[in-house]
């Protein structure tokens, strides 16, 4: 058995994989026209990548195949008693790393009594064990937050930085910090001054790179200073420090649990590039976790699936030819052996994220038990030396007048 997965070993090496890069789950204004703006919107994004014209009749919501080697583009429309949807798949081969091949799925629904539907998958097909990449919303994301308007847990989402300058969006900042409706990390930059923020961090990008992924935020020190008040020292953020609040935050929470990064790590600009891609790396990983496929994203292997079944019951019930209907049948048979692959693909990510969670906790239980060691060591030495003072620095009693950001 070992000579024969060692002579196995260097096909799989070369195995082409799908890796779960990230998704996205958001709602569409309450209107009756939105599905179909957010589809236009989302061709022209797809028209650019693909490797050849869409089909004429794509703007009206129909499926089709434009089979172009690495740029293959998909769509199909499925309509049900309950459900409405309709849903793009799209290949772009990477542009600087051979061989590898971005998916993008977006996905449209509306549903009875319920507001309309966006979901975003993002897939990479690669030969690699592990991506080295800084994650980022696929382009049409940020076109539909920018021209549309996109929510989620009831927030609009944005594509730009919210930067706090008064009192009133201090007071609303924090209640979204505790608010159990929401469902989006939220990554707070403490900045000294907006105009000056002396931050090697592009905040703006960042932004626009983890739209429908990620809240960003800016804050002067005086929310710091309510931040501390608030919640405690421990889950705080100032003195251009990066902290992501991700859901289910309150006064309680593990200061594990939402990750800091120090304003030291930013002082060069080495430095913010490896935190600006550990944050991506953070939401994107969270956003694989809690947006979850057949529930939050219908997939697109599933939809095409199902029409391919329709279309093999129409078929059959209109008496169409042998030879159509047999076309039908390895239609039907290709998408369901698609299916199978992508979740047994799924399944694999999923024990591979299992194996990744557990040995970062042993890896901090470890560094926890170094941690607590070196802690009674230093405590033991102090008493020794007679101890030191340790008056705590008083916290403001009032939260000063937050200069207006412009």
């Amino acid at each position: 058995m070992s000579n024969f997965r060692d002579a196995l070993a260097p096909l799989s090496a070369r195995m082409i994989r799908e890796h779960q890069v990230l998704h996205i789950a958001a709602d569409l204004p309450q209107d009756d026209g939105a599905i179909d703006r957010a589809r236009s919107e989302i061709l022209k994004w797809a028209q650019k990548r693909s490797g050849g014209k869409l089909p004429s009749d794509a703007m009206a919501g129909r499926g089709f195949d434009l089979l172009v080697a690495g740029r293959n583009s998909s769509a199909v429309e499925v309509d049900l008693p309950e459900t409405h949807a309709w849903a793009l798949r799209q290949e772009d081969p990477d542009k600087q790393i051979a061989g590898r091949i971005w998916t993008s799925e977006a996905i449209l629904w509306r549903t009875p009594d319920k507001p309309p539907r966006f979901a975003a998958r993002l897939i990479v097909g690669s030969g690699e064990a592990e991506l080295d990449i800084a994650p980022a919303a696929p382009g049409y994301v940020r076109q539909l937050i920018d021209t549309i308007g996109l929510t989620s847990g009831g927030r609009a989402l944005s594509s730009h930085p919210w930067y706090v300058g008064d009192e009133q969006a201090q007071d609303t900042f924090l209640d979204l910090l505790a608010s159990p409706a929401r469902r989006l990390p939220v990554v707070t930059v403490s900045v000294m001054d907006r105009a000056n923020p002396e931050l090697t961090l592009d905040i703006e990008k960042l932004a626009a790179g983890l739209c429908g992924l990620a809240h960003v935020v800016a804050i002067l020190p005086e929310t710091s200073w309510a931040l501390t008040e608030q919640f405690g020292k421990r889950l705080s953020v100032f003195d251009r420090a990066v902290r992501i609040y991700m859901p289910g935050f309150d006064d309680d929470a593990d200061p594990f649990g939402h990750p800091l990064w120090l304003g030291a790590r930013l002082a060069n600009f080495d430095g913010a590039t490896l935190v600006d891609r550990q944050i991506r790396g953070r939401v994107a990983q969270f956003s694989t976790r809690a947006v979850r496929l057949g529930q939050d994203i219908l997939p697109f292997a599933q939809l095409r699936s199902y029409t391919r079944k329709a279309e093999q019951e129409r078929l059959v019930s209109s008496g169409a030819s042998d030879t159509e209907k047999l076309s039908a049948a390895e239609s039907r048979i290709a998408a369901i052996t698609k299916e199978l692959t992508e979740a047994k693909d799924m399944e694999q990510y999923a024990l591979e994220e299992a194996s990744k969670a557990q040995l970062r906790a042993e890896e901090a239980e470890s560094r926890e038990r170094n941690a607590t060691a070196q802690i009674q060591m230093l405590l033991q030495r102090l008493s020794y030396a007679g101890g030191v003072g340790n008056d705590a620095q008083a916290l403001p009693k009032k939260v000063g007048r937050l200069r207006r950001l412009v």
